[in-house]
């Protein structure tokens, strides 16, 4: 491969890892509120802010989340996800995509058979007590998880992997 070729495979590496982050971080946040989801979305949005691939900018706004992050505590964390979400997804907004736009109950079980049949595809079977598949943080898990097989496919020269999995992300 020419320098040119591994530059852009570097690139290429580095921005599937960025996105695996975000959206590892954008899981973490729409999860309901845990000690460990909050550690580690706090560690994430540090990493994120020191990461020299991102603007000066977006560095910036992961730096200003991480503090924001720190300094809730996690009874305000609870109280603002309680009254946004609902104790069981009761709230005034849903977290799952077929709340939205789906009037008949066949609606429903169609789309989540087939984001069931997606993570499936791809080698991914629900674990007990996960949320629900359509809910968004279960999508961005799996966004995640397709981010980063496109970097390990990049970094194992398997360009066609990389591609079917940037594909699925979109």
């Amino acid at each position: 491969m020419n320098p040119a070729g591994e530059t852009r495979v570097a690139g290429d590496i580095q921005t599937a890892l960025c996105r695996s982050a975000v959206y590892e971080l954008f899981s973490r946040l729409l999860s309901a509120p845990d000690l460990e989801h909050g550690r580690r979305a706090v560690q994430i949005s540090f990493t994120l802010g020191r990461t020299e691939v991102l603007s000066a900018g977006l560095r910036l706004r992961f730096k200003e989340l991480t503090e924001s992050l720190s300094r809730t505590g996690m009874n305000e964390v609870e109280r603002a996800w309680q009254s946004t979400f609902g104790l069981t997804d009761g709230g005034p907004l849903s977290l799952c995509e077929s709340e939205y736009g789906m009037a008949h109950i066949f609606q429903k079980t169609n789309t989540l058979a087939d984001i069931g049949g997606f993570y499936r595809a791809f080698g991914l079977e629900r674990a007990d007590g996960a949320e629900r598949p359509d809910h968004l943080a279960a999508e961005f898990e799996f966004l995640a998880f397709l981010a980063a097989k496109q970097a390990h496919a990049w970094t194992a020269g398997n360009a066609d992997l990389a591609e079917i999995s940037l594909e699925a992300e979109r």
